[in-house]
């Protein structure tokens, strides 16, 4: 009896603390898009929300250990690189902002949904660079940190081999004021970064060995669904507005956004998918400001998306989104109102989805809407102007198979 009961404690013990996918140290590359933004201040001149979308890129170092059966612990050491335009206006003796040698650390404690996909959130610390630049001056606004939140999900391919979504936002804190002699003001800045791409990596340390999970009835997610999905957001405005010297604004703002959506899913030749949804998006508006007294808006973002993807298990599904998307826009200031009316762009990012119950699902999605030039309009105060607005976003998902 003793013997058969010290079998079965180290059974279970083994098995409570079996090795996960991903344990030990591991390498990753990420390239996705963002945006930039600088909001800042100076002083007799008013407040500035500044930002453009960019493509980015990051490496990684860092290590992983399942902690029981189901749950997971892990940290990392990353750096971003790409673009470091963070909005300005480049018309006006070349004035940008930038913001620079982005780097954090972050912990992500996470959740096997089998034994090859963990889903987890991103939480952490991050720190940044920022300066202003034009072509008679230069403000460097040095160091900022930053907390850094967001979530993903990884996926094994092979042994130590793996590949995933991730999306998040990191807000850098206000810098210490500098002074600028060309315009006579003391000016700070506040950058941020909103992200959402794709990961591949390497796991150097784990014994695990990859067995492709189960895959025998898949379709999970066929037929009618609705979904409600929750992010955060950055959006963005690139307008034409002659005033002085000046006639491109770029400029953005962050803020929480939400999506309702109603679609229908369907597999085919086993492992593959195809799945096309409507979607209402619906939170902040804000999407940039100039000297405290015009404001961009971008409202009433809906759009249709085609969503091929793979099952990875019989209740695990990697996607692709593509779609179009339209949306309102205008720049409200007081007696110099303009309205651009409705402009439509390509949509494009990637999600995954995992069932919990027989109809509930969760998820994680990161999307990028990229909408056309506006028609020329004349604002209230007899200025010829047009607006090319932008969207990034991440978000979790919840959602009901019917």
């Amino acid at each position: 009896m003793r013997k058969i009961i010290l079998t079965l404690g180290i059974l279970i013990s083994s098995n409570a603390f079996a090795d996960g996918a991903f344990d030990g140290v591991n390498a990753q590359v990420g390239i996705g898009f963002a945006n930039l933004a600088s909001e800042n201040n100076w002083s007799g001149y008013g407040n500035y929300k500044y930002g453009e979308k960019a493509f980015l890129g990051n490496a990684s170092l860092g290590y992983s250990y399942k902690l029981t059966n189901q749950f997971n612990i892990a940290a990392n050491a990353f750096y971003g690189f790409g673009s470091d335009k963070s909005g300005g206006r480049p018309d006006d003796y070349n004035t940008i902002y930038k913001t620079k040698d982005v780097w954090g650390v972050v912990i992500e404690p996470g959740y096997y949904f089998s034994e090859n996909t963990l889903g987890f959130l991103k939480i952490g610390y991050a720190n940044a660079s920022s300066e202003f630049i034009d072509s008679r001056s230069k403000s460097d606004y040095g160091s900022s940190d930053g907390f850094l939140y967001g979530f993903g999900v990884k996926q094994a391919l092979q042994d130590h081999l793996y590949f995933g979504v991730e999306a998040y936002q990191i807000d850098f804190s206000k810098s210490d004021s500098v002074y600028n002699v060309r315009y006579s003001s003391n000016t700070n800045n506040k950058p941020s970064v909103t992200y959402g791409g794709l990961t591949l990596g390497y796991n150097f340390g784990s014994d695990y060995k990859y067995e492709s999970d189960k895959n025998n009835h898949p379709g999970a997610f066929n037929g009618v669904n609705a979904q409600f999905g929750l992010g955060f957001a950055e959006k963005s405005s690139r307008s034409d507005w002659p005033y002085g010297s000046s006639n491109r604004y770029d400029v953005s703002d962050k803020g929480s956004l939400a999506n309702l959506s109603v679609g229908y899913s369907y597999n085919f030749h086993n492992q593959f998918n195809i799945a096309t949804n409507l979607f209402y998006a619906l939170g902040s508006n804000q999407a940039g400001e100039w000297r405290s007294s015009y404001k961009w808006k971008i409202k009433d973002v809906w759009g249709l998306s085609i969503e091929p993807g793979y099952y990875f298990s019989d209740s695990t599904l990697g996607y692709l989104k593509t779609g179009y998307a339209m949306a309102s826009s205008e720049v409200v200031a007081s007696g110099d109102n303009a309205h651009y009316g409705t402009t439509g762009g390509f949509l494009y990012g990637m999600g995954f989805k995992q069932l919990l119950t027989d109809n509930i699902y969760i998820g994680l999605e990161t999307y990028q809407i990229d909408l056309s030039k506006s028609k020329t309009v004349i604002s209230e105060g007899g200025s010829a102007t047009t607006n090319k607005p932008s969207l990034t976003y991440g978000g979790l998902t919840i959602g009901y198979k019917f």
